[in-house]
């Protein structure tokens, strides 16, 4: 449901202008697919969360599909707190998961064009990238893949220093194929080929990925010229056996193959790892790999909630009239 309630650039830009109406001095909105926050101030008037809900719900134009249950408002420091472990990535579903980060400087730079922003939001979102900056700088609160995908992808770049000269493989189609496909080429992969038993499903996921398809019957002669194979072809065990990875090795000139299987029952037969220059990682591995990740992400908590109480302090300390602050969200 959350992602329903999304407000756009011009949606949001369309509000603030109504905000004074109702007595707010100060306000920004901001949306992501799993959050809608709406942080505002008046030195005017009593703010009334129910108003504020209700003025969000009809701005929507869903509101029968979002009930007022959904919603959710704060107060005072209560705020600022929000504010600054939503920016850290400490109130994510995944711990350090900051990339709401973006949405937020996006809100704030629209509210201030908007001349909605005063001192008092001015000092509060300044604080709260500041937390954001000291987190990432100065904690691994955010380091390490959290995603099957990501983790894939952070291997290779482990294993090869530069993506650029290296040739991927993908066999398969599928969401997480086509991240780790997507991951690659924002790293610079140098040459992508995509096959499928679907002749149809290869060539959708070659041109999203802007890659090559190959026919699924020669794959196995691109083998030798491929440094990256993903594999992700569900009921379909051993597609690459350990004798045509072998086969494949004879003729390579290219040193390390790396080889992702992430197939169900699996693709790849995992005697491949007795040859030579030959890494095979599968889905348990990455699963395991992901949950090391966050574990070391949630042993950095403390360290963050010290910047964030230091933080809090100082902003406390600047004299801002906090106490008329409001935010409400879903």
């Amino acid at each position: 449901m959350l992602e329903e309630f999304f407000f756009s650039e011009a949606e949001a830009c369309a509000v603030f202008p109504q905000l004074k109406s109702l007595g707010i001095s100060e306000g920004v909105l901001f949306s992501s697919p799993s959050r809608t926050e709406l942080y505002v101030f008046s030195d005017q008037v009593e703010l009334l969360a129910d108003s504020l809900i209700y003025f969000l719900r009809k701005k929507s134009s869903i509101e029968a599909n979002v009930p007022a249950a959904n919603f959710f408002s704060l107060n005072g420091r209560n705020v600022i707190e929000h504010l600054l472990n939503v920016a850290t990535g400490m109130d994510s579903m995944i711990v350090g998961d900051n990339h709401v980060l973006a949405q937020i400087r996006s809100g704030f730079e629209l509210a201030r064009q908007a001349n909605v922003v005063g001192p008092v939001m001015e000092k509060l979102f300044e604080t709260a990238f500041k937390c954001s900056e000291r987190a990432l700088r100065s904690t691994a609160i955010s380091e390490g893949a959290i995603s099957v995908s990501s983790a894939a992808v952070e291997l290779a770049q482990h294993i090869f220093d530069n993506l650029k000269r290296k040739t991927a493989l993908i066999l398969g189609s599928g969401e997480t194929v086509q991240q780790m496909g997507q991951y690659l080429k924002e790293r610079g992969i140098g040459a992508l080929y995509v096959t499928h038993t679907s002749a149809e499903k290869a060539n959708v996921l070659a041109t999203t990925l802007g890659g090559m398809q190959i026919p699924y019957d020669v794959f196995r002669e691109r083998l030798a010229s491929a440094d990256i194979v993903l594999s992700s072809l569900q009921g379909a065990p051993f597609i690459l056996s350990k004798q045509d990875i072998k086969n494949a090795e004879q003729s390579r000139t290219r040193g390390t193959l790396l080889l992702i299987d992430l197939g169900m029952p699996r693709n790849i037969d995992p005697f491949a790892t007795e040859l030579e220059q030959v890494f095979l990682y599968d889905l348990d591995t990455l699963t395991i790999l992901v949950g090391e990740n966050i574990s070391r992400r949630r042993a950095e908590i403390p360290r963050v909630q010290s910047i964030l109480a230091e933080e809090l302090t100082r902003l406390e300390k600047s004299g801002k009239p906090w106490s008329p602050l409001m935010q409400s969200r879903t």
